[in-house]
């Protein structure tokens, strides 16, 4: 064999094998790159899990807290309904013996008292209307943090939803490169051999 063919057929076995070596490299950086990607976008997505279930507790205290000062201030109403019922009754015996009053002095006494009843019953209708607002106000609190919760798992599925489809699209171009890296790598050995195998036979040959 000339030995200008084999000088050629020896560099092109010199070039292939840094081919496949530079191609093995690039095979893996790539790979490691996407792989160091994904690691990354499920890393943010674990941490921002982690901080929105954290609020997401504290909303569901605030709606605890809230439901708590409902039932109380629902209990204080309850007491203050039932005196004011009893104010009522009260009021209905004064006015009763009003009408049998023959003096007037009597007479005086008996709408004194009753507009200390109606006084005492205005002052507790108010406060009523004060813890009404109250509840109302405590209602919309609950309300917030309950809209801030649906909107913290909206976010969380959203977000979830969208770190996924883009891992998997990653790791889908991922494997297409390393089917093709695999392949040119493949034919790439499979020329190495057979040069070799010309090589050696022109060397056995001569």
């Amino acid at each position: 064999m000339n030995k200008w063919i084999k000088y050629a057929i020896g560099a092109i076995l010199v070039f292939a094998l840094v081919l496949i070596g530079y191609k093995s490299c690039g095979l893996y950086d790539k790979y490691s790159v996407l792989k160091g990607q994904y690691d990354a976008l499920s890393q943010e997505y674990d941490d921002y899990k982690e901080s929105a279930l954290a609020n997401m507790d504290e909303l569901r205290n605030i709606i605890a807290q809230r439901d708590e000062e409902i039932r109380i201030i629902n209990s204080h109403i309850e007491i203050k309904e039932g005196e004011i019922a009893d104010l009522h009754s009260r009021t209905d015996e004064l006015e009763e013996a009003y009408s049998e009053a023959m003096q007037d002095v009597a007479k005086i006494d008996n709408l004194t008292k009753q507009v200390s009843l109606w006084k005492q019953k205005f002052s507790l209708a108010e406060t009523i209307i004060a813890d009404k607002d109250a509840i109302i106000f405590s209602l919309n609190e609950k309300y917030e943090a309950q809209e801030k919760i649906s909107l913290e798992w909206k976010t969380l599925y959203e977000n979830e939803a969208t770190l996924r489809n883009l891992a998997e699209v990653r790791l889908k171009l991922a494997d297409k490169k390393l089917r093709g890296l695999r392949l040119q790598v493949n034919l790439g050995r499979g020329i190495t051999i057979a040069l070799g195998v010309v090589l050696i036979y022109g060397l056995v040959a001569n």
